[in-house]
């Protein structure tokens, strides 16, 4: 009997259990009785989605290769003992298996356990939704997720519904989407598991045929055959352009319909809760991207790059939008009854065969016009290509009235498609076709708004000491001395005084002839370029190590410099990056120094965005106290933009996992901030491989919209005298989370909790048991600590570190350290042990440690196989054979880095 089958026989509550990294709200001693809301009597399928994916894996794999699967199968034998009842008996057996197989052996061996873990992924997320469905289908108002929109209305039962659709209308969430250097999954893998849940998901239909039921079986089959015969490793690290290419993929395979599907749901929800319909044009949650943009710290993000990806974003989205005119053209072939604007805007239409359906005649001529736009960016990019030259002239120069020309020309501002669409919609409404107007054409409108004519505006992300070097080097050219040794108060006169100024600091056009270094050009080339670029191509500017107020006026200066000025459209928010613990502690006073400057309000129109980083500080400080410095940073920036009657905008350098259909700490981190920081206005990164878990299917996006605009709007009718405070800021960092440590979670933590005298004792116990946000972010420090496991950690010290190196006392140290914070969190909560209230997570690790563990024992072995090999390669000594097996053990210690991410659902 296989392993897997043993977990496909366990019992309903250990098998449903989400097989993830997620963070649950503490039951605090009683057992769990649901799972996200959902019964766990009510889980039937789940045990059989995971024996059949499983099963067909190791079919395959066992007619290939008897010997890979035996060891697979003795291996996860040893892991479901170990994870039933551990004596200390099972893991050096592992190791011992571990160390008897060859470099191959490993890497099959590992491949197995990667790929088994990803389709238990696979099943628990398509039975995380197929719940959820059976949920909505019962209506039971038992069952409504307070992650919900849903959820949402009715905590907010006793507010007024007029606020609570005003605030829903006005309110403004951003995710803008970041590649991530740990991203684990290559694109063509990711493709293939989406396949397997449609596949799952047909097989739930009880309208087919026998025929047809065979088939999509097959095809299940036939894919995890394809995946096993794939190469799951990235030969090639992806540069800015593949990256970007990820996000685009994932717009247009997930978001393109998910927005409007969760905007239909929500119009849905808003009559029938609030008695109004929202507005065709209004759009909840809108997306941006720093992919080819982020040049922080990467070198291959250069100007070229950076206007190669807005035009090929462009040149995506006219073919969307195009697609989108052709359904349009054949949706709407209505010959009478049309208002006056829209008689006027179809009459302005000279070349024409549709002269009766009028709104025919327009949606051709903008699929006419949006394919001129895919030839134009086409035209650009191969010249791009040809030249390398990135700023010979700006998108958008054209004539102003380009909407009777015989000939279509592109469009380049969004403003004019959307106003024919909004005409369109207004038209069919007061000539009695609403029902026409609120099907596909709202669909349009609302993907317009969301995308609009680049699919996400681009981001830009510099260091602030590239513009300080920019600037040093005009002021030397122009003989005024070194800005660069200026003091802060010399620096802020002076660049206050440039942007009042008319004129320009030199002439842009001199550029070439000023003898600067590549390193200031390529900073000044990024403006030249970020110039060019057409309206609504681009978003924020971020100064990553922001320190002070000058850091702020000299972008902005860069900015006049090469003419992007409010008047023109091109300008760019100017956004600081606060991340250290000394950065965030000053942020306020940096911040009032900038709105107390005369004109600075007037420069950024009353609206600031400032960047909390959530990593840096975490580093330099530890944990609680780097939590601690973000709340109460941002309260103070609060308080200080109120004072100047600034409307502050927070932009918040992390994401949630919401994965397999929900994350209520996504939900609850957002109630959590500190009052009077969000405001109806929420701006948060999702990086590479959370992307994927949050908007990997249309169903996931959905629930990741649905999430965010219920998460924001509650939060502006929270009562902020007790909030609820998750501690997402921890960054899982790729290491410690492959070694089972998860150390960044809680260094320092220790220290903090465990205090010697019994009044800081009973303080501590006070504000767990009183203080919300201390008690969450307590809380979620136990449940990492839960999924933490010392043997394994100390299995890589003893297969990997010599016993009288120093570094033995060093995991010793870590060790000790981890029992010292496990201590101080039983003697805060009062609980008996960190997993107490987390049934749920200890039922999930319970199923996927025996998949995990052994991943780990063979990671160990294989790194000291790659040290061996390493070695022998700087003495010389290594052999056509050891170079050989050195690849294969590389590609195995890739796999084993995937596998452990897929168990941990987390790579760093």
């Amino acid at each position: 009997m296989s392993g897997s089958s043993d977990v496909a026989r366990a019992t309903t509550q250990e098998v449903a259990a989400v097989l993830g990294d997620v963070t649950l709200e503490k039951t605090h001693g009683q057992g769990p009785t649901t799972w996200w809301g959902i019964p766990l009597d009510r889980m039937p399928g789940l045990q059989a989605d995971i024996d059949k994916l499983n099963g067909l894996l190791e079919e395959i794999v066992k007619a290939e290769d008897p010997k890979v699967y035996q060891l697979y199968d003795d291996m996860l034998k040893l892991g479901l003992g170990r994870t039933a009842h551990d004596d200390g008996s099972y893991l050096p057996k592992m190791v011992k298996i571990a160390q008897s197989m060859s470099a191959s052996e490993s890497l099959a061996v590992t491949r197995v356990f990667t790929h088994a873990l990803n389709l238990v992924n696979i099943a628990e997320n398509h039975h995380r939704f197929r719940m959820i469905r059976a949920e909505e289908r019962e209506n039971n108002d038992k069952l409504i997720r307070e992650d919900s929109f849903e959820g949402t209305i009715a905590k907010l039962g006793g507010v007024d519904k007029e606020k609570v659709y005003e605030q829903l209308l006005k309110q403004k969430v951003e995710i803008v989407l970041t590649a991530h250097p740990t991203e684990v999954n290559r694109r063509t893998i990711l493709r293939k598991h989406r396949t397997l849940s449609e596949a799952l998901s047909k097989l739930e239909g009880k309208e087919l045929s026998h025929f047809e039921r065979a088939q999509t079986e097959a095809e299940l089959k036939r894919t995890i055959a394809s995946i096993w015969g794939s190469d799951e490793i990235r030969r090639k690290k992806p540069d800015p352009q593949m990256e970007a290419e990820a996000g685009i993929a994932i717009i247009e395979s997930t978001l393109w319909d998910a927005v409007p599907s969760h905007c239909r749901k929500l119009d849905a929800e808003v009559l029938r809760d609030l008695g109004k319909k929202m507005p065709p044009d209004s759009i909840p949650v809108k997306f941006a991207s720093w992919i080819g943009g982020d040049r922080d710290g990467n070198p291959n993000v250069t100007p070229l790059v950076t206007k190669e990806v807005m035009l090929t974003l462009r040149k995506r989205a006219a073919m969307l939008l195009s697609k989108e005119m052709k359904e349009l053209y054949d949706d709407l072939a209505i010959s009478r009854k049309f208002s006056p604007e829209m008689d006027k805007l179809a009459d302005r239409i000279i070349n024409s065969h549709d002269n009766l359906e009028k709104y025919r005649r327009v949606t051709g001529h903008l699929k006419e016009r949006l394919d001129a736009t895919t030839k134009y960016c086409k035209s650009e990019l191969q010249r791009l290509a040809e030249t390398g030259e990135a700023n010979p002239g700006g998108v958008g120069i054209a004539a102003p009235d380009l909407w009777d020309d015989l000939d279509a020309q592109p469009i380049f501002d969004g403003e004019e498609l959307k106003n024919a669409l909004m005409i369109m919609y207004d038209s069919l409404v007061k000539t009695g076709f609403e029902d026409v107007a609120d099907g596909k054409l709202k669909d349009a409108i609302r993907r317009f708004e969301a995308f609009g004519l680049t699919l996400t505006p681009l981001d830009i992300r510099e260091e602030s000491d590239k513009h300080m070097e920019a600037i040093n080097a005009v002021t030397k050219s122009l003989g005024m001395g070194s800005y660069a040794e200026w003091d802060e108060n010399t620096k802020v006169n002076w660049l206050t005084s440039e942007l009042s100024s008319k004129r320009p600091l030199f002439q842009s056009s001199e550029l070439n002839n000023m003898n600067f270094d590549a390193g200031v050009l390529k900073t000044l080339r990024t403006f030249e370029m970020a110039a060019t670029l057409g309206t609504g191509s681009t978003g924020a500017y971020v100064i990553s190590q922001a320190r002070m107020a000058s850091d702020v006026l000299a972008v902005m200066l860069l900015q006049k410099q090469f003419g992007m000025t409010a008047e023109n459209g091109k300008v760019m928010r100017v956004v600081p990056l606060f991340e250290t613990l000394t950065d965030l502690e000053n942020a306020p006073m940096v911040v009032n120094q900038l709105f107390s400057l005369p004109g600075y309000t007037g420069l950024v129109k009353g609206r600031q965005e400032i960047m909390v980083g959530y990593s840096d500080s975490a580093k330099d400080a530890g944990r609680l106290a780097a939590c601690w410095a973000q709340y109460t940073s941002q309260e103070k920036m609060a308080e200080v933009a109120g004072k100047h009657n600034v409307e502050l905008t927070f932009f918040h350098g992390k994401g949630g996992t919401v994965g397999r259909g929900g994350n209520p700490s996504v939900y609850r981190a957002v109630l959590a901030h500190p009052p009077n920081t969000i405001n109806g206005r929420f701006r948060v990164t999702e990086q590479g491989e959370m992307i994927t878990q949050n908007f990997g299917s249309v169903e996931m996006a959905e629930r990741t919209l649905d999430i965010y605009t219920s998460a924001v709007l509650r939060e502006a009718f929270v009562d902020h005298v007790a909030p609820t405070k998750d501690l997402r800021a921890i960054p899982w960092t790729f290491a410690w989370t492959q070694t089972r440590v998860h150390l960044s979670a809680w260094l320092g933590c220790g220290e903090a909790l465990n205090v010697s005298d019994e009044k800081s004792k009973m303080e501590l116990r006070e504000m767990y048991q009183n203080w919300p946000w201390f008690r969450e972010t307590i809380d979620l420090i136990a449940m990492v600590l839960s999924k933490s496991d010392k043997s394994i950690n100390e299995n890589y010290d003893e297969q990997l570190v010599e016993k009288s190196n120093e570094l033995r006392g060093l995991g010793k140290e870590i060790r000790k350290r981890l029992d010292n914070v496990r201590a101080g969190i039983l003697t805060v909560s009062g609980c008996s042990d960190v997993g107490v209230g987390f049934e749920l997570l200890a039922s999930s690790m319970k199923n996927r440690n025996p998949f995990v563990d052994p991943v780990n024992v063979i990671q160990a072995e294989v790194m000291k196989k790659y040290r061996h090999l390493s070695r022998k390669e700087e003495e010389g000594k290594l052999g056509s054979k050891d170079r050989e097996e050195k690849t294969i053990v590389e590609d195995a210690l890739r796999v084993c880095i995937s596998g452990v991410a897929s168990g941990m659902r987390n790579s760093g």
